[in-house]
């Protein structure tokens, strides 16, 4: 009787407690690694081809006429919901994209804090980044 006692004891732990800790650590160690997996990426700067801008900027809005050909048609890129944007190369030399936002259009206030929200936080190679708002 004790031989059987024994033989199902061990039977229990092998299949309830030893799967629960196996599960237990995998995801440990699958956390783990996602963990560092996402570190890695976070430390791969963003190559743009051009130099990063550590700072804000003040632009003055006369830099921004004169760049953009008085927001001219030949620098003229596209038009949204909210507003246009311009093509426009900085008086140190950086091109940079113009968003002039509509303001008749009341959308274009929470349009303008969205999108400084969303590209604060992403980090993409097809994507400007913020120099000056």
């Amino acid at each position: 009787p004790k031989l059987f006692e024994r033989k199902q004891k061990q039977s229990w732990i092998l299949k309830f407690i030893f799967p629960v800790l196996a599960s237990g650590l995998l995801l440990l160690i699958l956390t783990f690694v996602m963990m560092r997996r996402n570190k890695k990426k976070s430390d791969i700067p963003v190559q743009d081809g051009s130099h990063m801008i550590n700072h804000m900027r003040r632009i003055s809005y006369f830099e921004l006429l004169a760049a953009t050909n008085q927001f001219g048609e030949s620098h003229f890129i596209g038009a949204g919901a909210c507003g246009s944007v311009y093509r426009a190369v900085l008086s140190y030399g950086n091109e940079v994209a113009v968003k002039v936002f509509n303001m008749q259009v009341r959308e274009a206030f929470q349009s303008f804090d969205a999108e400084c929200e969303i590209l604060k936080n992403i980090r993409h190679r097809n994507l400007v980044q913020i120099i000056s708002s």
